[in-house]
């Protein structure tokens, strides 16, 4: 039997089904990842965790050991290298990848 609900979401689950959207997409657009199949993916999102980074919050620093990699999945953020900004990162970019490797 098939039913049809005509509940209306939360506030709070539309947020969390963005931002599983989100997650998605992202690991989906790069590389190292899409290959991955359904069940690998919802794996991968399993032990992943959301981040809120305020304006001006340092993520990483430069030659600090890294153990996570980051994908940015809104705004915006500063790339710095010697004190010099060099870059941007914005949605859908990522970062800290060499940390899946180096270890």
């Amino acid at each position: 039997m098939r039913l049809a609900s005509n509940a209306v979401a939360s506030k709070e689950e539309v947020g969390r089904r963005k931002e599983f959207a989100a997650k998605i997409s992202a690991i989906r657009s790069m590389t190292l990842f899409r290959q991955l199949d359904y069940a690998e993916l919802m794996r991968l999102l399993a032990a992943t965790e959301t981040v809120a980074a305020k304006a001006g919050d340092v993520i990483v620093r430069e030659g600090q050991a890294a153990n996570s990699m980051y994908v940015v999945l809104s705004g915006r953020g500063a790339i710095e290298r010697g004190g010099r900004r060099i870059g941007e990162s914005g949605a859908g970019t990522h970062f800290g990848d060499a940390s899946l490797t180096v270890g």
